[in-house]
């Protein structure tokens, strides 16, 4: 079993409370979501709750990792959801790195850490999840980055 971990009120190691089987959000909105956070926890917990939502959702806690999958099939992917500070790459190195592949990718960056992202000059992110956050709202943004997306018809 996961360790325990609070974001919000939630257990990493139980499905969000607003999020139950029966009462999954489900959106006319798909696309794929590329998901990277070193920890496995938070990382279970964020692919469960998108993929409950009726999202295709990929998940690694490597960042290189999900940077080879951008390399492999640029433009697959139509949101990238990715922590601040890891250990391979930071979400900003990832970020800028994918878009060399992807331009137009929206990334929503997620971070416990509000020092060090960078106010102009760095890549600019559809939003910023500070945690802890409720998976719903994790849920909506990814929703308006593919809704976005549909509307300019990426």
């Amino acid at each position: 079993m996961l360790p325990t971990w609070r974001a919000g009120s939630e257990r990493v190691n139980e499905p969000p409370a607003e999020l139950t089987r029966t009462q999954a959000i489900h959106s006319a909105v798909t696309g794929e979501v590329a998901c990277v956070d070193d920890d496995p926890a938070v990382l279970g917990v964020m692919t469960r709750a998108l993929a409950m939502a009726g999202l295709r959702v990929r998940g690694t806690t490597s960042p290189n990792e999900a940077l080879q999958w951008f390399r492999a099939t640029p433009g697959y992917f139509d949101v990238l959801v990715t922590d601040f500070r890891m250990p391979e790459l930071s979400g900003l190195e990832l970020t800028q790195r994918a878009r060399a592949l992807c331009p137009n990718l929206p990334v929503i960056l997620v971070t416990g850490h509000a020092e060090g992202i960078p106010q102009t000059g760095g890549p600019s992110f559809h939003a910023v999840l500070h945690k802890p956050f409720r998976y719903s709202e994790l849920v909506q943004l990814v929703q308006g980055c593919l809704a976005e997306r549909a509307e300019l018809g990426a």
